[in-house]
């Protein structure tokens, strides 16, 4: 107990104030002017930075859609996939023309190649369907002339 005494007086010595000037812990630091101790530094706002704005396009990005349309084509429903190639070109286009924003260009990649293979997925369903029809139907004709 009396080396806690001693250590404290010392430590107010050479912080040199008493601990009535030290806040409780946790406590934030005030704002004072300029100048003052304890002043924390704030920039003050770019005034060009607050005229402008964000570069606005011409048109309203699409990429989300050709996302979406690829990932439904290509898992769901595959007669989507064709409108989603379409919309991924489109996006990916329009993006490299400086009409829509280009931070979406990726998305309408994705749904561009999503769109693609589900596009092949549906052709080659589409053969497969058509090919198993024609063997149903030479298999049921055949058995009609016995």
């Amino acid at each position: 107990m009396a080396n806690e005494s001693k250590g404290t007086a010392r430590d107010q010595s050479q912080v040199g104030g008493d601990i009535a000037d030290v806040p409780p812990w946790g406590t934030p630091p005030e704002t004072r002017p300029s100048g003052q101790p304890g002043y924390t530094w704030e920039p003050e706002p770019d005034p060009q930075l607050t005229q402008r704005s964000r570069p606005q396009y011409e048109e309203a990005s699409q990429g989300l859609l050709a996302l979406v349309l690829g990932l439904v084509g290509l898992l769901l429903f595959p007669p989507v996939a064709p409108a989603a190639w379409i919309v991924g070109r489109r996006e990916v286009r329009a993006v490299d023309r400086g009409r829509r924003n280009p931070r979406n260009r990726v998305l309408g990649q994705i749904g561009l190649v999503l769109g693609i293979v589900g596009s092949a997925v549906l052709v080659v369903g589409v053969v497969l369907v058509g090919v198993m029809l024609a063997l149903l139907f030479t298999l049921i004709t055949s058995l009609l002339h016995l």
